[in-house]
């Protein structure tokens, strides 16, 4: 299904790919026990395979509940198990879930070559270079009414989440005590860990009703877990989670019957009810319809997907898509620009820089600090557009903008926070302003009560569904624009600075914004600038739509602010005096 590549987004490009849906051998399936399911069965079809098969092991349960919380159920419609089982091979860093739970399980996969048939676990599959091999099958065997099987996934969200960690335990018991080694198996901790060796031999012949049992188990496993930060979570936080996974199961394995009060309710799975809501409106029906409830009147285009935005416009003949090229690197100067890769890949039209811009590489607004459209000197911000590549599709366009190679020079320490601007005295000339009223000073030195502190808010992303999108088309007397814009004067300003042209030779519409929040009044003006210095370079209408993480990069963001205050106050809690310093 190549679902992967919403995973990892910048693997290849391919000259070739393989379509293995009309491989016969490949979907062979036999309901066992033990389960065999071949390699180009999707998520779902396993899913089905499993519950199918539930009378005979109650572990197919558990795998069912578990490969119900990976991505959707379209990516699951499409995606296969050997797919993700590949990219936890490629990438060792990913938390696989097919290869947790399926390797706890003790399940075993077949690798086939033009000669060769082998079957091993998942651990070994790891080891083995896959060049010239493919994936057959999958082997699930059944559980025995003395194992206790549970796999856990602790993410973000209950679906299209990968795990912050996941998890996979098996143990038999003799009544209560530890038959042989069990698996202790965890994803997401760091790219090497899968087995918790060290707690699996500890656990073998132990009672697990005894204190000193799970004591050490907990003792060893905490020296065994070493996240590292291959994740965007923090070690600690995974490491708390892995030890709390592994103490669920534990009480899952020792039974209800031997568990206090205290903790009965741990090992049961937290499950959400189904969400619900309702909305009131407190109106008087005597004055309707001035104030009666309706709908908008685009909501049922919204609701259905038939209400047409910006990239939904039809292509027009000749039409081509445009990408920026953006800095790696901030607070620097521009080196050097090398496109030559860029203009080799399939599809390439164009790349564009700072100096094929006819007027003023400038959106900002008028008698303010000028803000390039293409950074020509000064890289201000990691992010920022240097170049503009231009091909035959959005996709190749987005190929092309990460070929180009750019260099940089005059590096100076990065300025990340608000905090460190201020450190570093980085303020916009012309901002300071001071405003007073009455004597704060002296009636703060003369209030019996007097308070100091700090109030802060971080850079925030607007997060729009629809990312920063324009439509240029060169005309006879000037250019018509398509921009998902809130500022349609300031699009036209900014495109008339861009090329040397009046104003009134640049038609600006706007169909209907998927989300703005204040980042399209501005931004939208970067964008709209590239994609009519290309129309007029070019001569033919250009199309630029971002991909999400370009529009993360370039796009500029909610203004953090830090403001530092001094406030008097009496015994009564009157105000009598406030001096503070705003940065933002």
């Amino acid at each position: 299904g190549n679902t992967a590549a919403g995973v990892y987004k910048y693997d290849g490009p391919f000259t070739c790919l393989i379509d293995v849906k009309a491989i016969p051998d490949l979907y062979t399936c036999q309901a066992g026990p033990p389960l065999v399911v071949g390699s180009a069965v999707s998520l779902s079809s396993l899913v089905d395979l499993l519950q199918a098969g539930s009378d005979r092991s109650p572990a197919y349960s558990v795998l069912v509940e578990h490969l119900l919380e990976i991505a959707n159920v379209s990516v699951r419609n499409v995606g296969s198990w050997a797919g993700n089982l590949m990219l936890k091979h490629a990438y060792p860093e990913f938390p696989s879930d097919v290869f947790t739970i399926m390797e706890a399980v003790g399940a075993k996969v077949t690798i086939v070559t033009r000669n060769s048939r082998e079957t091993m676990t998942m651990v070994d599959f790891l080891k083995m270079g896959m060049a010239g091999k493919l994936i057959l099958s999958l082997e699930i065997p059944a559980s025995p009414p003395n194992e206790v099987f549970r796999t856990y996934k602790v993410m973000p969200r209950s679906q299209n989440a990968h795990a912050y960690v996941n998890a996979g335990f098996r143990v038999r018991l003799d009544g209560q005590s530890v038959l042989e080694k069990p698996f202790i198996v965890f994803g997401g901790i760091n790219k090497t860990m899968d087995h918790a060796v060290a707690t699996e031999d500890f656990l073998v012949g132990k009672d697990l009703l005894k204190d000193e049992t799970l004591k050490g188990a907990l003792s060893i496993l905490e020296t065994e877990l070493n996240p590292d930060d291959s994740s965007l979570s923090s070690p600690g936080y995974r490491k708390s989670l892995a030890m709390g996974l592994f103490y669920k199961f534990y009480l899952s394995a020792i039974g209800p019957d031997h568990l206090t009060a205290e903790v009965c309710s741990a090992p049961d799975p937290l499950v959400r009810p189904v969400s619900r809501g309702e909305q009131h409106f407190q109106t008087k029906e005597s004055e309707w319809p001035i104030n009666q409830p309706m709908p908008k009147l685009a909501s049922k285009l919204q609701a259905s997907g038939e209400a047409v935005y910006t990239n939904d416009l039809p292509p027009l003949p000749g039409e081509v898509y445009a990408a920026f090229v953006t800095s790696t690197v901030g607070n620097c100067k521009l080196g050097t620009i090398d496109s030559s890769l860029a203009m080799t890949l399939p599809g390439a039209v164009a790349c564009l820089t700072a100096r094929d811009i006819p007027g003023v590489s400038n959106f900002g607004r008028p008698m303010r600090q000028p803000e390039e459209i293409l950074c020509s000197e000064e890289v201000l911000y990691a992010g920022q557009p240097v170049a503009l590549v231009v091909a035959d599709t959005q996709s190749h366009a987005d190929i092309m903008a990460r070929a180009v190679k750019v260099t940089y020079t005059d590096p100076k320490p990065p300025i990340l926070t608000i905090q460190d601007a201020i450190a570093a005295e980085s303020f916009f000339p012309g901002n300071d302003q001071e405003v007073t009223k009455g004597d704060a000073e002296g009636a703060i030195a003369a209030a019996p009560h007097v308070v100091t502190g700090e109030v802060s808010c971080d850079t925030q992303y607007h997060f729009h569904m629809e990312t920063q999108v324009c439509h240029c088309a060169p005309l006879e007397d000037g250019m018509e624009v398509q921009s998902s814009t809130q500022s349609m004067d300031g699009v036209q300003a900014a495109i008339a600075q861009a090329l040397g042209i009046q104003a009134n030779r640049v038609y600006v519409s706007v169909k209907r914004l998927g989300g703005g929040f204040g980042a399209k009044a501005i931004g939208s003006k970067l964008v709209a600038g590239g994609c009519a210095v290309a129309a007029h370079a070019l001569n033919r209408p250009v199309r630029l739509s971002m991909s999400l993480s370009s529009n993360m990069e370039a796009m500029m963001k909610r203004a953090p602010y830090l403001l530092k205050y001094e406030v008097g106050f009496d015994g009564e809690g009157r105000l009598l005096g406030i001096v503070y310093d705003l940065y933002e």
